[in-house]
């Protein structure tokens, strides 16, 4: 009996063990404080995801047309900008000054991970005039569908629309209540002649 609780205790062991699986590793993610700016100003840059104090290459690169999400590596196309420390947490925060239009793809490679990604500015002319970062303005947080213009996107209905649908629905009813007040009023007038 011992030898066989022995052997089943062996037996379950390493298929426990070998069941844990390690958490997987997160890669690491880049965000910009707007989405569009002009040409000859920057952009702040911040990414998570990093190994503490890791440096991390920070890269420009102008494409045309739209470049997808996919993380984009500092190669030949690219021009690095800086070399920046990621702090203990492994996030880190730049400014990447952008000098020409197009569609800026800023890409941040940690030299010692080798974790890459990437994401996109579109760079308008110098002398465009861009709304930043309030509600409504793209990258705010009213960007989107019903933004623009500042302020909060405008959802329902105005008042004066709401009391003309409110006057409808009381004249409708006045007017069914009416119908049914008559019709009652026949039938009686038909039972008494009978």
């Amino acid at each position: 009996m011992a030898t066989s609780l022995a052997t089943l205790a062996v037996a379950l062991g390493p298929t426990t063990a070998a069941a844990a699986q390690p958490y997987p590793v997160i890669g690491p993610e880049l965000s910009v404080d707007s989405a569009t700016i002009t040409a000859g100003t920057s952009v702040v840059l911040q990414g998570v995801g990093y190994l503490p104090s890791e440096d991390v290459r920070i890269g420009l690169m102008f494409t045309r047309g739209a470049v997808s999400g996919s993380a984009a590596r500092v190669g030949p196309d690219a021009s690095e900008v800086e070399v920046v420390t990621a702090d203990a947490s492994g996030a880190f925060t730049t400014d990447v000054p952008v000098d020409q239009a197009g569609t800026a793809l800023i890409s941040a490679t940690g030299e010692t991970s080798d974790r890459t990604t990437s994401t996109t500015v579109l760079v308008l002319p110098e002398g465009t005039v861009v709304e930043t970062g309030g509600p409504g303005g793209p990258g705010g947080p009213g960007a989107g569908a019903g933004g623009g213009g500042g302020g909060l996107p405008v959802t329902g209905s105005d008042g004066g629309l709401l009391v003309r649908q409110a006057l409808l629905g009381g004249v409708t009813l006045l007017a069914g209540v009416f119908l049914v007040w008559l019709s009652m009023r026949r039938r009686r007038r038909a039972t008494a002649g009978d």
